[in-house]
C-alpha cells in the first residue's frame, strides 16, 4: 500500500527522486519475493558455521590381509584450520565382529597416533565373510556408530602385455598395456589401480603441467585408480596418461565392496561439477568402514625415460 501510494502521487516530484522510488520500489518487491522464498523452503535460519560435529571413520578391510586399522576423527569447522591428529578421537571403543557372533575384537588405542585403533587379533580378513563396526566415544559426548561389511571373494589376473620385472620405455606413441582377469564374486566394482613404488618418484613430464618448478605447482597423485567400469567388464587398457611418474611402478586390481563403490560413484559425480552432500554406509556417523580384494598376480615394472 505505501509503494503504491509513493507511485501515484509521483508526477509531483523531481526526475531523480521519481527515480530514487521507482529503484526502491523495485528493490522492496524483489526482497519480498526472496522473502517468501526463504520462508517456504525454510523450516529455521541455518548458517554456514552451525553444525554438528560428527564422528569420521576411516577403514578399509582387505582380504586375506590382518585387520585393518581403524581412524576416528571429528568433523571439522569450514572456518578453521583441519588437522586429523588434532582432531583424532581418543578413548573410544572401537569393536570388530564377524555376523555370526564367533568371535569379537577389541581395538587398542595407538598413544603415539590420536584417532588410531589397531588389532592385536593375529586374525586376517575372510572373504565373503560379513563384519560389523561398533564405535562408542567417551563421555561426555558420547556417540554411537556402527557400519557393516561384505568382503569380496578372491580372484586372479589372468593375462597382462606386462610382465614382473620388465623395463619399459615410457612412449605414447607405443601401443598401450592391458590386464585381463577372472571373474569375482561378492563384489560390486572393480577398481584397476596404478601405484608409484619410489619414495621420490621422478615425474613424467606433460604438455598441460605449465611450470613444475613453480611453487604453486601440484604434483600429481602416486596412486591412480580407473572408475566407472561396468560390472561385468573383467579387462582394461591402461592408457599412458595414466601414468605419473619413472621408476618402479605396481598395477593391481581390486574388487570393492557396495560401501566403497557407492563413495566412488558419488565422489565421481563430484568432479563433473554436481554439489550434492555424500551419502555414508554408516549409522551415527559419517566416513567409510569398506572392504576389497586385491586380484592375484599384480604386476610390478620399473619405466625408464
Amino acid at each position: 500500500m505505501l509503494i503504491a501510494a509513493h507511485t501515484r502521487n509521483s508526477k509531483n516530484l523531481r526526475p531523480h527522486a521519481i527515480a530514487l522510488l521507482r529503484a526502491m520500489t523495485r528493490a522492496v518487491a524483489v526482497a519480498l519475493i526472496l522473502l517468501i522464498a526463504v520462508l517456504s523452503g525454510c523450516d529455521e535460519a541455518t548458517s554456514p558455521f552451525d553444525y554438528r560435529r560428527e564422528v569420521v571413520v576411516n577403514a578399509t578391510l582387505v582380504a586375506g590381509e590382518h585387520f585393518a586399522d581403524v581412524f576416528l576423527t571429528w568433523s571439522g569447522r569450514v572456518d578453521e584450520y583441519y588437522s586429523p591428529l588434532g582432531l583424532g578421537i581418543r578413548g573410544a571403543l572401537v569393536i570388530i565382529s564377524d555376523a555370526q557372533g564367533v568371535f569379537a575384537d577389541t581395538l587398542l588405542p595407538d598413544n603415539g597416533y590420536p584417532g588410531r585403533y589397531t588389532s592385536a587379533s593375529f586374525r586376517s580378513v575372510q572373504p565373503r565373510q560379513t563384519y560389523n563396526l561398533y564405535v562408542r566415544t567417551q563421555e561426555p559426548d558420547v556417540r554411537v556408530v556402527t557400519g557393516t561389511t561384505s568382503v569380496p571373494d578372491t580372484f586372479r589376473i589372468t593375462a597382462s602385455t606386462l610382465h614382473n620385472g620388465d623395463r619399459v620405455r615410457y612412449d605414447l606413441d607405443a601401443p598401450v598395456h592391458s590386464f585381463a582377469w577372472s571373474t569375482c564374486g561378492n563384489f560390486s566394482a572393480y577398481l584397476p589401480t596404478v601405484w608409484s613404488m619410489d619414495a621420490n618418484p621422478a615425474l613424467i613430464p606433460k604438455a598441460y603441467y605449465g611450470d613444475t618448478a613453480s611453487a604453486t605447482f601440484k604434483r600429481p597423485s602416486r596412486t591412480v585408480y580407473r572408475i566407472g567400469l561396468p560390472k561385468t567388464q573383467t579387462n582394461t587398457d591402461v592408457p599412458w596418461l595414466f601414468l605419473n611418474y619413472y621408476g618402479r611402478t605396481r598395477f593391481d586390481i581390486f574388487a570393492v565392496d557396495e560401501n566403497l563403490a557407492d563413495f566412488l560413484r558419488q565422489w565421481l559425480a563430484l568432479q563433473t561439477g554436481e554439489l550434492k552432500e555424500i551419502r555414508y554406509k554408516l549409522q551415527g556417523g559419517i566416513g567409510l568402514f569398506c572392504s576389497k580384494s586385491r586380484a592375484e598376480n599384480g604386476v610390478e615394472v620399473y619405466f625408464v625415460k
